[in-house]
């Protein structure tokens, strides 16, 4: 991975001690996998993965799949992120995928995700750089 990727993509369990809103946005892919608390990691009491990405961003985008679990371990299902969001006063807006998208440069995935902030009066080119640039300054 490169560095750059490496201050993009962060592991579930990297948001143990996150303060509140640290971030505009974090984005969990393969939520139905996250844990009460990360392999090796401090787990603080009342908090599971769950938790700690809500907590630690203003904005919390988990792709989910209820059917994919596959350990007694995982503990992400959309159930515990309405109750966790429902702890924090959050706004909950579910969006059922009709088909399976694969970033990896699809047009398809790029068109879904520009559709999405277009909904909520946002477009990509306005976004993806914002995002890009303050994830920067705070690290």
């Amino acid at each position: 991975m490169t560095p750059l990727k490496m201050r993009f993509i962060k592991g579930s369990a990297s948001y143990v001690h996150a303060p509140e809103n640290y971030f505009d946005v974090l984005i969990c892919d393969e939520a139905h996998r996250l844990k009460e608390q990360g392999h090796m990691k401090m787990k603080i009491e009342g908090e599971n993965q769950v938790t700690q990405i809500i907590r630690s961003s203003r904005i919390s985008v988990f792709f989910i799949d209820d059917f994919q679990k596959i350990s007694k371990k995982d503990i992400g299902s959309l159930k515990e992120i309405e109750k966790e969001a429902a702890r924090f006063g959050a706004d909950i807006h579910t969006v059922e995928l009709e088909s399976h998208y694969r970033c990896s440069g699809s047009g398809n995935y790029i068109s879904w995700l520009d559709s999405i902030l277009n909904n909520l009066g946002i477009q990509m080119a306005q976004i993806l750089p914002l995002v890009f640039y303050s994830t920067i300054k705070i690290h």
